[in-house]
């Protein structure tokens, strides 16, 4: 029965995990067993879930127009 339960700081790295794709298929039942019994994991992963989306957003929103472009590449001195 231990084996099923894991502890916030676990849970934290599970969740970090689950983000990038990296848990197994026990690693995101023990998570969502942790979640359903602590409200303060489970209000992190939301949390969590939330920044990575926003990231994701502005990342893919985010362009340089080609004279910015041109300006970083000179102070880089690669262009």
């Amino acid at each position: 029965m231990k084996i099923l339960f894991i502890n916030c700081k676990e849970a934290t790295l599970f969740v970090l995990r689950k983000e990038e794709g990296k848990t197994t298929a026990g690693d995101n039942f023990r998570l969502a067993l942790h979640l359903l019994l602590c409200k303060f994991c489970a209000i992190f992963s939301r949390q969590s879930a939330f920044i990575a989306k926003q990231v994701k957003r502005l990342h893919s929103s985010a362009t340089l127009s080609g004279d910015d472009l041109l300006k970083m590449k000179r102070s880089l001195g690669i262009g």
